[in-house]
């Protein structure tokens, strides 16, 4: 028989002969995924997914989804929803330094700071204080050192930004 363009996708083809929904003219990529329909046999077809491309396949029972009650019907055992507000922005900061941030926040300044690289670009300057980050996890002593003095700046550091930030909150307020 002649090939025959599908009556729902007519990038397809068919013969007329196909068991499936197919014989019909009916391709299965104009279904969605699980899309039952009898097919040319009067048997029971679904469409699936095989080698990136959908095509109808036997089935026996198609399995339905029904709509369940759930069994913890109690509202107060439900999940209480976030509400971001300003102190909880300022403690999620406080939990995201970790000796890591610390660390590179301080060389950061210390390399600004620094005339010698600037000649470098950030994403280099970067990359550097990553690999000595990398370096010193593996001297624990250099590392203890390194992070007391990373600490203490960052405590000063951390002091002045704060003060920054309430006047800056207080000059929006006029």
């Amino acid at each position: 028989m002649a090939r025959k363009n599908c009556i729902n996708c007519p990038k397809m083809f068919y013969t007329g002969n196909e068991k499936s929904p197919l014989g019909f003219g009916l391709s299965a990529e104009g279904y969605d995924i699980n899309s039952a329909m009898e097919g040319h046999d009067n048997k029971l077809w679904a469409v699936e997914i095989k080698n990136n491309k959908k095509v109808w396949v036997k089935r026996e029972n198609i399995l339905k989804i029904t709509k369940e009650d759930p069994l913890i019907s109690d509202d107060s055992e439900k999940p209480q929803h976030f509400q971001p507000n300003e102190d909880n922005k300022d403690n999620k900061d406080k939990n995201r330094t970790n000796d890591y941030t610390i660390y590179i926040k301080y060389r950061l300044e210390n390399l600004d700071n620094n005339s010698d690289n600037k000649e470098m670009t950030k994403k280099q300057i970067f990359d550097s204080i990553r690999l000595e980050w990398q370096v010193l996890k593996k001297d624990k002593n250099k590392l203890k050192k390194e992070l007391e003095e990373a600490r203490k700046w960052y405590e000063k550091w951390s002091e002045e930004n704060k003060d920054n930030a309430t006047k800056k909150k207080g000059r929006n307020k006029n």
